[in-house]
């Protein structure tokens, strides 16, 4: 149906919904070019009318629509441009909607009140953010789970397993076996100085030979057959004192001496 319409006569009464611009053009459906929802809406009529006035009355039904365009032609000629259809555009709109993601569409006829669905298409690009965590802040062979989002909010966020990429920088295992007695077992520590790996544990054995003193104390200060504890310790101070049992030595036998006086 037409939507654009000329004339250079006079605005003419017509009855209902239908109208006809101007005196010479046949009648036309008021839908054809303006979506009026109902009879209340109808483009006003007038009996007559200069120009002026139609453009206004035109002018003033058309430009709630974006789409409207009005230009003066020849003399008293008025062109009125409203690309106009009864039925209203699909919902929601493809573009609105992930690439590739199947949904269904609907849209209603402002004429009829009919509506109508069909099957559709999302035709939007994600524009995809980097993955996170970033690989590079896992340590190394760690299994982890990335996620990604659409930044214009269209695609739901997606996940991926991967593993980190992070090589340790190891600190020397702590405590030292040169700090610990020689033959003792004992639990080492290292950590990441990346931060990335966290820290490891594992059993190992001193190395520290103990350098003793003497045992004290020492049997020849002890009587003779008595027996007492002894005990040594580690000049180097990595072995912890050690203790054994003894016996003395020392001679404690005394000797009485009478002395007697005769005169």
């Amino acid at each position: 149906m037409p939507s654009i319409f000329t004339s250079t006569k006079e605005i003419t009464n017509f009855p209902n919904k239908f109208i006809s611009p101007f005196g010479d053009d046949p009648i036309v459906p008021l839908y054809s070019s303006i979506p009026f929802k109902t009879e209340s809406d109808c483009l006003p009529c007038a009996i007559c009318g200069n120009n002026s006035t139609r453009n206004n009355i035109l002018k003033t039904q058309a430009e709630k629509f974006s789409n409207y365009n009005q230009n003066k032609i020849d003399g008293e000629d008025v062109s009125v441009g409203i690309s106009y259809s009864c039925w209203l555009d699909w919902t929601p709109p493809a573009s609105t909607i992930c690439f590739g993601t199947p949904f269904q569409q609907s849209r209603s006829n402002v004429c009829t009140g009919e509506s109508e669905n069909r099957s559709s298409t999302g035709t939007s690009e994600p524009n995809w953010s980097a993955w996170s965590p970033d690989a590079s802040t896992v340590c190394l062979g760690t299994l982890l789970q990335q996620s990604r989002t659409d930044l214009k909010g269209k695609c739901s966020p997606q996940t991926q397993q991967t593993t980190g990429t992070s090589a340790p920088n190891w600190s020397a295992w702590s405590p030292d076996a040169s700090t610990i007695c020689l033959g003792t077992s004992f639990q080492q520590s290292r950590t990441d100085l990346n931060g990335k790996c966290g820290s490891q544990t594992q059993q190992a054995t001193g190395t520290s030979a103990p350098n003793w003193s003497a045992w004290s104390p020492d049997v020849s200060t002890i009587c003779s057959g008595i027996v007492f504890q002894q005990s040594r310790a580690d000049l180097n101070g990595k072995c912890s004192p050690q203790t054994q049992n003894a016996t003395g030595t020392k001679n404690c036998n005394t000797l009485s001496v009478l002395f007697a006086r005769f005169d």
